[in-house]
């Protein structure tokens, strides 16, 4: 896995228990078709989004796609019903 995307994974997960404290994220080690199945649960409730690998590449790139990470998480978080 390149440094980039394990930099954004780990932005991700900062930026999820930011915005939602107590929030559980499980991430593969590898991706699908170039897609991460991330689960999410927040008090019991469990649900799935996929997330391209070329955007945890993105937001590991630098502080510069900050805005860009924050907007995706509280967009994920309310879509979710977790919000």
């Amino acid at each position: 896995m390149e440094d980039e995307v394990k930099a954004g994974i780990e932005k991700f997960k900062a930026e999820c228990s930011r915005q939602l404290p107590g929030i559980s994220l499980v991430i593969p080690v590898r991706p699908t078709g170039a897609n991460f199945l991330v689960s999410l649960t927040y008090h019991g409730q469990r649900s799935y989004i996929t997330i391209h690998e070329d955007d945890f590449a993105e937001w590991g790139e630098g502080s510069s796609q900050e805005p860009a990470l924050q907007a995706f998480v509280q967009e994920t978080l309310r879509s979710k019903s977790f919000l």
